[in-house]
């Protein structure tokens, strides 16, 4: 049958589409769809043939916010009002809110009812919304063309063809061939039944607002990079000894991504070590390294908290374990000219060989400046440390 909306609630979304021209209307309302149908509601034509139901779209962004528009009407007591709905609640005009026991909570829109009095539901006087819409400009630049109004989704059923249909059958993942026939149709009841929609068949705002969410592409953290905390120790002698280990290995390895290098420190520090690997970040990665007796401290260090990585330069002195109870692992390095391994040392690598790794030096006193392609293969260890 021919139907309308009652007149007085076309003054209403007259009054509301002149403050805000931009505004959303992905789920206005007026005639009902066939769930409506299925029982007594306003938004069923009456037996003139008058839709007395109308829902205004929630945009907040557009100066149109439903619960505060719903609370203005509520409050000024128009006799037109049967009653209103919003966010959960119900209220009869003038009266207070209680809740909405409804399966649809309106929360995408305000609903207003007016009453069955064609008296009433078409008196065309303007209604008393005092500021509840904020009046937003009409589009004018370019600029803002390009990025709204939103276009609105027509209502879809069972034999439409189209555009439209294309972009239905995209978002429901289902062969797209533009043409909504029973293939498509099951695809939207099973749709409607996973979202606890009104299982219609009939596509409306509520169903494209339901397809367009699930469609919503998952947010993807960014993974914070690693970060590597290197500790570097001279051996006896200090700087004078093991000049390579700050100016050449702990020089390069400040050119790295993400790692924190302290300077260089003496062998005997190694206990200040130790605490600062206490306070490091979660998940953050521990690389120490020392040289000659700083190398021996290494391990002893290795011995008091986890390190991810040890290397040692020269090995000398001892420690409880030699190798370090607590090494992911090792990188041991020393002399093959002269060839200064003591037997105790190799021992100590018994137990640990899935840990360590041997690497020879043919340049003497390795730390020296003069055993850079050594240190280069460190930094390289250093820098695909995960």
């Amino acid at each position: 049958m021919a139907w309308r909306l009652a007149k007085s609630l076309e003054v209403l979304r007259n009054q509301i589409n002149a403050a805000s021209p931009n505004r959303k209307k992905s789920s206005d309302g007026t005639i009902g769809d066939a769930a409506h149908s299925a029982r007594a509601s306003d938004h069923n034509p009456n037996a003139s043939g008058v839709v007395c139901a109308l829902d205004i779209t929630h945009d907040p962004a557009h100066g149109v916010d439903a619960g505060k528009i719903a609370d203005t009407l509520r409050m000024s007591a128009d006799p037109r009002i049967n009653y209103i709905i919003s966010n959960g609640r119900i209220a009869n005009s003038g009266a207070a809110w209680r809740k909405y026991t409804g399966k649809n909570a309106h929360t995408l829109h305000f609903h207003v009812s007016v009453k069955q009095n064609a008296k009433l539901y078409d008196d065309t006087t303007p209604w008393n919304l005092s500021g509840a819409v904020i009046k937003t400009p009409i589009i004018t630049k370019i600029t803002d063309v390009l990025v709204g109004p939103a276009v609105e989704e027509p209502m879809l059923k069972k034999g439409d063809k189209g555009a439209w249909v294309n972009e239905l059958q995209r978002l429901l993942k289902i062969e797209v061939d533009g043409d909504f026939g029973p293939k498509t149709h099951a695809a939207v009841v099973a749709f409607q039944k996973k979202a606890k929609l009104p299982a219609d068949g009939i596509v409306g705002p509520y169903t494209w607002d339901a397809l367009d969410k699930a469609n919503k592409p998952v947010a993807v953290v960014p993974v914070e990079p690693v970060k590597k905390y290197v500790y570097i120790m001279y051996g006896l002698g200090g700087r004078l000894f093991s000049a390579g280990m700050e100016d050449v290995l702990g020089a390069n390895l400040r050119t790295l991504p993400n790692i924190v290098c302290p300077p260089t420190r003496q062998y005997y520090q190694w206990e200040s070590i130790v605490d600062e690997i206490k306070n490091q970040p979660k998940n953050s990665k521990t690389i120490v390294i020392g040289h000659s007796l700083g190398a021996a401290k290494a391990t002893l260090i290795s011995d008091h908290v986890p390190v991810d990585l040890v290397v040692l330069y020269d090995l000398a002195g001892a420690a409880p374990s030699k190798v370090g109870k607590n090494t992911g692992r090792c990188i041991d390095i020393y002399d093959v000219i002269p060839d200064m391994v003591p037997e105790w040392r190799v021992e100590a690598i018994k137990g640990y060989e899935n840990r360590i790794e041997r690497w020879t030096s043919n340049h003497g006193h390795t730390g020296q400046d003069d055993s850079i392609p050594l240190m280069s293969k460190v930094v390289a260890e250093v820098d695909k440390l995960k």
